[in-house]
């Protein structure tokens, strides 16, 4: 049976067990994994950041101020 929170948990596991294994490439290997999750929590954060500007934007009325000016009458 798939459990995802469990996956992901023994996926940190074996992607740091993989890093650190090998002692020649282990700078390396944790550079790539320190540049992939940046770019991952990157994206994290403009996805929660347009998600909440859209909620923001289904919440608030059309027009908020005062009305725009009538017309200049000559």
């Amino acid at each position: 049976m798939v459990n995802p929170l469990t996956d992901a948990v023994e996926m940190v596991s074996y992607f740091t067990e993989i890093a650190v294994g090998d002692p020649v490439n282990a700078l390396f290997n944790v550079l790539i994994m320190l540049v992939g999750n940046l770019i991952l929590a990157g994206a994290v954060v403009v996805f929660f950041g347009i998600a909440a500007g859209g909620i923001v934007s289904a919440l608030l009325p059309e027009q908020v101020g005062r009305a725009p000016p009538g017309e200049r009458e000559e």
